[in-house]
């Protein structure tokens, strides 16, 4: 009796596919924990197995040797090296359909080469875009990215892909799925990007399934680890793929910060401001789960702190905070997960500073910082400033972003204006206005918090004065601002 009690508990833990029961839409399961040879095993039943192939690239010459296992934690997993792929054939072909799923745990140690792809033996002269069929790969042509694409191997046109920045040198969980209407990204258990599929149905005709290579998007293979890759004739939805990066992360040992991200909004208008707190990175929640939002100011003073419940089954709750009674400037935020059964605070607080601006429409408000729209705010505005030898400005940049610098200036003959940020004179990346060039903008990405203008005036003259009858060099207007975001596409999608 004990002996078939022990049986039916370890059975009651046991995975599907332990148990000889094959998981829905499961075409392909790589591990990558043989530890040795030359074939990577198929887990899912169908015999897909994987043959490494060790074909060095023209560049870059610095990667040499083979694939080889190497010790994660409890089990081993597999390094590409830079010259390896594995080719598994076209035996998954016939099993795949007009929905599916590519899922797999890299460890990238350069952002480049494939992860997963279908791709059929390239014409020359021909163009690689329509002989895409599906594909997980790193784009390395303009950037570092990742990119999913997925074409009907017939004509350029005929195609649909995103891009995604990651980083190198931690563990990624990444999964993309296609379901005839659209394309998901996941990264970490959380999708990140949905671009429609436009009635594009991949075509697996004569495409050999590669696993760390693909072709057309730059460096062809893939240099870092991979620990496991899974394939699914069948769309995975967003509650499985956070099944599986959980126990992913479990299975690799992966140490993850247990925090709460913090993304702010403010309503200036309203006088309201809406702190989103993200729980992804949160393990698990007490019975009763609360988040508790403290706001102080500079000195550490407790201005305000609310207490918020966390509905069931929601990832990103809002908690919001008044603003009409505060005065502009900086302030800074912080949130914890609060077990409100126990009235105590669980893991890590997470801590992060926060600017209010002067609003626009606020009668009164002084010149100088206020939000002009949805996208800009002022942080500082100067006009008819008079020159000395050496001068600063300081302003306050809300969030880490770009920032505008505007300057017009009246310069004298001989004379030459330098404005700079946060820099010596000798050490920065100067702006200059003269009387050749009385007006410049620039800009420049700045972490968040106080910075400064600097503003040099050189005469130019023997005696470095400005001589009698000729006027003194004066800003007529410098403005700063907080600006957006910006991006630069390349190709594919135009220059």
């Amino acid at each position: 009796m004990p002996m078939l009690l022990m049986i039916a508990v370890a059975l009651l833990f046991c995975p599907r596919a332990a148990m000889g029961q094959a998981e829905e839409g499961l075409v392909v399961h790589y591990t990558f924990d043989e530890g040795e040879g030359e074939v990577v095993r198929d887990k899912s039943g169908h015999g897909v197995e994987g043959q490494l192939v060790h074909r060095p690239e023209e560049s870059p010459k610095d990667y040499t040797g083979k694939a080889q296992w190497v010790q994660e934690k409890n089990r081993k997993v597999l390094r590409f090296d830079g010259n390896t792929h594995i080719q598994a054939g076209m035996k998954a072909n016939s099993m795949m359909g007009q929905r599916g799923s590519l899922e797999v745990w890299c460890f990238p140690e350069q952002i480049r080469g494939g992860l997963i792809s279908w791709f059929p033996p390239h014409t020359p002269g021909g163009d690689y875009w329509p002989e895409q069929s599906l594909v997980l790969s790193f784009w390395t042509y303009r950037d570092s990215r990742l990119i999913g694409v997925l074409a009907n191997g017939v004509e350029a046109t005929h195609s649909s892909w995103f891009l995604h920045v990651v980083e190198k040198g931690k563990w990624l969980h990444l999964l993309m799925t296609y379901d005839g209407t659209n394309i998901h990204l996941y990264e970490n258990g959380k999708r990140v990007q949905t671009i429609p599929q436009d009635d594009i149905s991949p075509n697996f005709k004569e495409a050999p399934l590669r696993i760390g290579r693909s072709e057309g998007l730059g460096y062809v293979n893939f240099v870092g680890r991979m620990a496991e890759v899974r394939i699914y004739n069948r769309t995975l939805n967003a509650e499985e793929v956070g099944q599986h990066f959980a126990a992913g992360v479990k299975q690799l040992g992966i140490e993850l910060p247990r925090s709460v991200g913090l993304t702010t909004r403010l309503d200036a208008r309203q006088g309201e401001l809406t702190v989103l707190c993200d729980l992804v990175k949160i393990p698990s929640l007490p019975q009763r789960p609360g988040l508790f939002v403290t706001l102080r100011d500079v000195s550490n003073n407790v201005l305000q702190d609310k207490t918020a419940p966390i509905p069931a089954n929601e990832r990103v709750v809002p908690v919001t905070l008044p603003t009409a009674s505060l005065a502009a400037g900086l302030y800074e935020l912080s949130v914890a997960v609060k077990d409100m059964g126990a009235d105590k605070t669980l893991g890590e607080t997470t801590t992060v500073r926060w600017f209010l601006p002067e609003v626009a429409q606020l009668v009164g408000a002084p010149a100088g910082r206020k939000v002009l729209n949805n996208l800009v705010t002022q942080l500082a505005t100067v006009d008819d400033l008079s020159l000395k030898e050496y001068q600063e400005i300081s302003f306050v940049n809300p969030r880490k972003g770009w920032v505008f610098v505007s300057a017009t200036a009246q310069v004298a003959n001989r004379g030459l204006v330098t404005v700079g940020v946060d820099s010596e004179k000798k050490d920065a990346a100067p702006v200059h206005l003269s009387v050749d060039k009385p007006s410049v903008e620039t800009m420049r990405f700045l972490s968040a918090g106080e910075h400064k203008l600097c503003l040099w005036h050189d005469t130019y003259s023997l005696n470095r004065f400005v001589p009698p009858g000729e006027k003194q060099s004066t800003i007529n207007r410098l403005i700063v601002r907080a600006v957006p975001a910006m991006m630069y596409c390349g190709w594919p999608g135009g220059s």
